[in-house]
């Protein structure tokens, strides 16, 4: 049961790699030995970890992120994808994709 929760979580963390580089306000280093990483906004002063997650938690998205301020990082945000199948990421990814759709 482990060893699927694993290949599902590697699967998350190559879905969420996908996602990023399909989005030009987007980037990041992918996390060598985790599941965890932190994702640079690309888009002004104006586009913060801080303002995206406060966004992010407003309807119609509805999801949580981490702001990367929290690590001296605020042009951030963290994001992670432990959890498997579980962790339903294709939900929370499709709801940043609306996001940030929005934000254009």
């Amino acid at each position: 049961m482990l060893a699927q929760i694993r290949a599902d979580s590697y699967a998350n963390l190559d879905m969420l790699g996908d996602f990023i580089a399909a989005r030009p306000k987007l980037s990041w280093h992918p996390p060598q030995g985790g599941l965890i990483g932190l994702v640079r906004l690309h888009g002004g002063a104006t586009l913060t970890g801080d303002a995206l997650a406060e966004r992010a938690l407003q309807p119609p998205y509805r999801t949580f992120l981490i702001s990367g301020s929290s690590y001296g990082a605020p042009h951030h945000i963290r994001l992670g994808v432990g959890g498997g199948r579980a962790a339903n990421l294709q939900a929370g990814l499709d709801r940043l994709a609306a996001l940030l759709e929005s934000l254009d």
